[in-house]
């Protein structure tokens, strides 16, 4: 495949002089890397809020039932596909069909030929961490309770990641093959972390810390090492260039933080012009993707206004056309037509986890109404469970039905 690559790219001066890079990286890399070797401690290192859930009441739309099946050994994958897994979870095992992958492969060694009705997609759901923002929430609706009664839940953070750290180390096995699942895992990492930096149990372990942020650093130099751009860049370089955006903001005093953040700032402008043509449709002709797509986009550029980091007019005029034609896209009962493919990727699952509806695009609505508050279009009086976490009440005075939007048509033309 590399030399098909290769020699694809000779008509392509630049694609071909980016894949040579890359090809020179991997070998460095397979020389010098191990498979036992563990991220190096890093000290002095302040992960920074992301001030999402400030003023957040958890007591709404948080449900400790789920968080408890969680902890229990039950997850839930692609929103329907249920999973038993042990306590010590098997990251490199297909749960669906017991297939196992072996983890000292390099990743760049790793083949997509294996067994018919074995999945690499079904292990890469699990190590997404999604389930993090179901177990920080339960923890923030209990934290009135006596000392030490919701440590479970900080607990499970700190366990799972530690254990998926020592049985991942950097560059092997099927966790390190695709960068878009490390760029999805270090969000989820990094917002989970959000919720649980009140918890006793994390403020006593420094050694848990110092590990976890050695894993950040060591998720963003893979990122910006491994970017899916040799090729068609798709929703998975846009989720790579957002991971840099999130590690660089919140994770200042990183080791590369710097270039990791102007790098991804200034691709992640130019990314959403080329890949959501001018009528604000996204170029992979497929409404889940484009919900994928505007997700990601949408609490990246929160994150950024969080932080006082603004775009240009071009940029938001093109965000708002994405948001219009989800608006456009709703049926009457909140969902929307699936047009293309859909393997429910998400950014973030905030709500619902065991039983989150992938074609229930309500909430992106709520987020553009936060982010647009002028625009008759987005505004709406369901506030989505994603969005009432996230604090994006609208004032109700200024807020309709939202059966309102679809008769709102004056900004958008289709």
């Amino acid at each position: 495949m590399v030399v098909a690559k290769l020699i694809s790219a000779i008509s392509h001066p630049k694609l071909s002089v980016n894949l040579i890079k890359r090809k020179i990286y991997w070998q460095k890399i397979r020389q010098e890397s191990e498979f036992s070797h563990q991220p190096k401690p890093l000290k002095n290192i302040k992960i920074l809020s992301t001030k999402f859930f400030a003023k957040t009441d958890f007591s709404k739309f948080t449900d400790l039932k789920s968080a408890d099946k969680i902890l229990a050994g039950n997850l839930n994958i692609y929103s329907s596909t249920k999973l038993k897994v042990a306590q010590k979870i098997n990251w490199h095992q297909d749960y669906v069909s017991g297939y196992q992958w072996p983890e000292d492969i390099f990743y760049q060694d790793i083949l997509y030929n294996y067994p018919k009705g074995t999945d690499i997609k079904n292990p890469w759901e699990i190590s997404r961490f999604q389930q993090m923002l179901t177990m920080g929430a339960a923890f923030r609706k209990t934290l009135g309770l006596a000392a030490g009664e919701n440590d479970q839940y900080a607990q499970y953070f700190e366990c799972q990641i530690s254990d998926w750290i020592k049985d991942n180390p950097i560059y092997y096995g099927i966790n390190w093959k695709c960068t878009m699942e490390a760029a999805i895992r270090v969000c989820n990492w990094l917002i989970s972390y959000d919720l649980f930096r009140q918890s006793r149990i994390l403020k006593k372990n420094s050694e848990f810390y110092q590990l976890f942020v050695g894993s950040l650093a060591e998720h963003g130099e893979y990122i910006f090492h491994n970017l899916e751009n040799l090729t068609i860049k798709s929703n998975h370089y846009l989720s790579d260039l957002a991971s840099l955006i999130w590690l660089g903001l919140l994770c200042p005093t990183l080791p590369n933080a710097e270039k990791w953040l102007k790098f991804g700032l200034t691709e992640f402008k130019k990314e959403i012009l080329h890949q959501f043509y001018e009528d604000g449709v996204n170029f992979e002709a497929s409404t889940s993707y484009h919900r994928l797509v505007l997700e990601i986009v949408a609490y990246t550029v929160i994150l950024c206004h969080n932080h006082h980091i603004k775009f240009n007019k071009q940029f938001y005029q093109r965000l708002q056309k994405a948001f219009g034609f989800t608006s456009y896209c709703l049926k009457p009962n909140g969902e929307t037509p699936q047009f293309g493919d859909n393997d429910s990727g998400r950014l973030f699952i905030f709500a619902n986890y065991f039983n989150w509806n992938n074609l229930d695009h309500r909430y992106l609505i709520n987020l553009a109404s936060y982010l647009f508050p002028k625009n008759n279009l987005f505004k709406s009086q369901i506030i989505q469970p994603e969005c009432w976490w996230l604090n994006l009440q609208i004032a109700k005075k200024n807020l309709e039905k939202l059966s309102g939007i679809f008769s709102q048509r004056s900004n958008f033309n289709y």
